[in-house]
């Protein structure tokens, strides 16, 4: 996980200290049948939605503080076969495939949205 503070680092820091165990709450605790499609497309939702449920609560925790600060996040999670990744704002995610580069995430950056 990578967080980038704006307006002090507080809000970075509450990501970093907060999500991991929020994700061992909310992740599945079992890896699925890799074999069975379904059964994995029914993992897969489930740890996208566990990721999600983590940035809002996270979020919700932060706003409660009245602290300014904010940051961007980008995050993976490996889980078996299946590696999701996610991301707030403009932290984006690049993937290495040896001879190429792909960028693997898009930003949430209203700037990139209004030239789009």
């Amino acid at each position: 996980m990578v967080c980038d503070g704006h307006q002090g680092a507080g809000a970075a820091n509450h990501c970093v200290e907060h999500m991991p165990g929020l994700l061992g709450q909310l992740l599945p605790q079992h890896l699925p049948d890799w074999n069975d499609p379904s059964v994995v497309s029914e993992y897969a939702e489930k740890v996208r939605r566990a990721i999600s449920t983590a940035a809002v609560l996270l979020d919700n925790d932060w706003a409660r503080t009245n602290d300014m600060s904010g940051t961007t996040m980008t995050l993976a999670v490996m889980s078996g076969w299946l590696l999701t990744v996610a991301n707030t704002g403009d932290s984006n995610a690049v993937i290495d495939c040896g001879d190429s580069v792909h960028e693997i995430t898009c930003s949430h950056r209203i700037q990139v949205r209004l030239l789009s």
